[in-house]
């Protein structure tokens, strides 16, 4: 048990970050946007019609969670997903729900 725990630890405490990072409902909105295409705070806001004050914060966290990174064009600042991975965590967490919305509607949970 301890080889395993010492096998799982380092990327447990990653993997901790990420999801306390986009475990949110906004946030969860704001990372399905960026899936598409990169985006500036204002262009989110008026997607999800939401405070900007909102947006921004919920960026930040997203920013410390290491899943958006956000760099400088001219006046604008552009937010894009940081990592690939979280690209594929995002289709899995898709493809799972989907399954289980499905399965419900069928009768089977």
């Amino acid at each position: 048990m301890t080889d395993l725990l010492g096998k799982y630890c380092p990327v447990s405490s990653n993997t901790a970050n990420i999801m306390k990072a986009i475990w949110h409902p906004k946030r969860l909105q704001i990372i399905y946007l960026l899936l598409e295409s990169e985006m500036t705070a204002g262009e989110i806001h008026k997607a999800l019609k939401t405070n900007k004050n909102t947006i921004s914060q919920h960026l930040s966290v997203l920013r410390n969670g290491k899943v958006v990174k956000s760099y400088r064009k001219v006046n604008f600042v552009y937010h894009r997903i940081a990592d690939p991975k979280i690209v594929e965590l995002m289709e899995s967490l898709n493809t799972i729900f989907e399954l289980d919305t499905k399965n419900r509607k069928n009768g089977l949970c």
